[in-house]
């Protein structure tokens, strides 16, 4: 194994910049932050709903939604909801939160955020009412590939805000353990996939 693998204690306690393996059960879904967003199709950002227009086609009515993007810096058309999972994971000596955003989050759960919307551009209503595709990943058990950065040591930062990625190696998505509950501070920590960690300790060898 390329990285060393820490419990979640360890990880939390970690004095030191480094990429690590973490094995945990999802514990559970914080529905607090939602889990998706409309994302630029141009850049794959976050986009915020401006407005809707509504033109007339040939005796139709056709619905566009306008959405403003921060990063192309204009008005867009062509976005695309992604996954953004907050998801809660405990080990038997702790427990923390990890972000998932959709790359890695789909990888995951058995549908696309398109298909649990069907469609829909609203904003979310009920942020409490998960699709069962999604409460379907609570209880099992997944290995992460855990980047511990510099703001997490030296600044106790609880939320990374970069883009997060899930180690999608089969063999590491059964469940192994039995976890109890322990209760521990909360950090939500950035994952990598296991093939972005493996590509740069070959760059270092």
């Amino acid at each position: 194994m390329l990285f060393p693998k820490r419990t979640i204690h360890g990880l939390l306690e970690s004095t030191q910049v480094e990429k690590c393996l973490v094995e945990c059960k999802v514990y559970a879904i914080d529905s607090d932050w939602g889990w998706y967003y409309f994302g630029c199709c141009t850049c794959n950002k976050k986009v915020v709903k401006v407005g809707t227009l509504v033109k007339t086609i040939h005796g139709k009515e056709v619905t566009t939604h306008l959405w403003w993007c921060e990063v192309c810096k204009e008005n867009v058309s062509s976005v695309s909801p992604r996954l953004k999972l907050h998801l809660i994971v405990k080990d038997d000596t702790g427990e923390t939160k990890l972000m998932l955003l959709d790359q890695i989050a789909k990888g995951m759960i058995v549908e696309s955020a398109a298909t649990l919307l069907n469609g829909s551009f609203d904003e979310l209503e009920d942020p409490t009412d998960l699709p069962d595709a999604i409460l379907a990943v609570v209880g099992k058990t997944f290995t992460f590939g855990i980047s511990v950065e510099k703001e997490h040591v030296s600044y106790g930062s609880e939320i990374y805000k970069n883009s997060v990625n899930l180690l999608d190696n089969e063999e590491h998505i059964e469940g192994l353990y039995h976890f109890d509950f322990k209760e521990s501070s909360l950090k939500t920590i950035k994952v990598e996939k296991m093939t972005d960690l493996e590509a740069e300790a070959g760059k270092k060898t």
